[in-house]
Parts: structure tokens; sequence; C-alpha cells
């Protein structure tokens, strides 16, 4: 009926249907852990529970068929909330909203060992120089 929205399917309708995919990458150790515990399929953390959520937004095209939702925590919801195409699908293989804080932090991470390393270097030359 025009007007009215199909309703979103059960997470336990979503999970059967992405649970082989899930293990083949490893999201998951076993079927127990994929139908057991309320992990987030993009960062792997029960940070409150999942939220259904949709790959390809009802608004670009996408419609509620468990083929098109994932179950994300809230984070991981809003994080993916601009993202389709090849740039969720690589966000999500990466580990979600943790895993770009994660890549964020081994950046700073690298840049601040940088930076010590100069800092002794100048300070052995002065030592030196003296």
């Amino acid at each position: 009926m025009k007007g009215q929205r199909k309703s979103i399917p059960s997470k336990q309708l979503v999970r059967s249907t992405w649970a082989e995919r899930l293990l083949v990458w490893h999201k998951f150790d076993s079927q127990h852990e994929l139908e057991e515990a309320d992990y987030c399929w993009a960062c792997g953390f029960a940070n409150g529970g999942t939220e259904r959520c949709h790959i390809l937004a009802v608004a670009e095209g996408g419609d509620n068929s468990p083929e098109n939702i994932h179950l994300l925590c809230h984070l991981c919801h809003i994080d993916s909330e601009m993202l389709s195409g090849d740039a969720y699908w690589r966000w999500f293989h990466g580990g979600g909203a943790f895993g770009r804080f994660s890549n964020i932090a081994r950046m700073i991470e690298a840049s601040i060992a940088r930076m010590i390393e100069a800092s002794e270097e100048v300070r052995s030359e002065a030592v030196s120089g003296s």
C-alpha cells in the first residue's frame, strides 16, 4: 500500500540472513556467538545492544529486507550514516567506528614517536656540539 512502510525485520531474521557471510568474514567465532550475543557487526563490541541499520538508506533506494540490514551499536550506526557503497563496506570490514578511531590513534602515535625521535636527535647534537 502506498504511504505504508514495510516493517523492519527482526534481529533474529537479520542474523540468520547474514550468518554464513559473517562467519566467513570472521566477524564471529561461532554460530552460537552470533545467535546468542548482541555484538555490533562492525566494531565487535556489545555497546548497550545493537540497532537494526540500513546498509543502503531507504532515501537512496534501499529497502527493509534483511539483506539490507546490519546490526550495529549506536556509535557505529551514527558513524555509518553518511557512508554508502564501497565506502560503507571498507568501513564495515575495517572495524566500524572503533576501527576508524584506532587508525587515527595509530597515526597520532606514529607522529608523536617521530617528534620524540627528532627532539632526541636535536638534543644529542646540542650535547655533542658543546
